[in-house]
């Protein structure tokens, strides 16, 4: 069980250095940001917004709420560029996504906390 858990332990630092590994700056372009603003739009804005409409039917109490809204508002996950790499996606798009919605969440999440509180 010790040695599992050792393992298990490198599984977030290594989909890091994957992400790392795939980040392409020159995808960091202009011909790409037409992709990425319907990505900070449904990830940033719509989903945190439609669970907010969900939980407040829902008739949950504030905290509920709080917790389902930021944690749509989260950025896109590390792992799917694990998938990307798996099934020969667009890994360095997949790439540019995670670390675009990482640093629009520096935002977006202090914004809908103070909304919702």
């Amino acid at each position: 069980m010790a040695v599992l858990q050792k393992l298990s332990a490198a599984a977030a630092p290594l989909m890091i250095i994957s992400l790392g590994m795939a980040l392409d700056w020159q995808a960091l372009s202009w011909r790409n940001m037409p992709y990425m603003l319907p990505v900070l739009l449904i990830k940033m804005l719509i989903m945190p917004l439609g669970a907010w409409i969900l939980a407040s039917h829902l008739s949950l109490d504030m905290r509920h709420q709080t917790a389902a809204v930021l944690d749509l508002a989260m950025p896109s996950m590390l792992l799917g560029i694990v998938f990307c790499d798996r099934f020969r996606l667009d890994s360095p798009l997949y790439a540019m996504a995670v670390t675009v919605t990482t640093l629009s969440s520096l935002l977006a999440l202090p914004f809908w906390h103070r909304l919702l509180s």
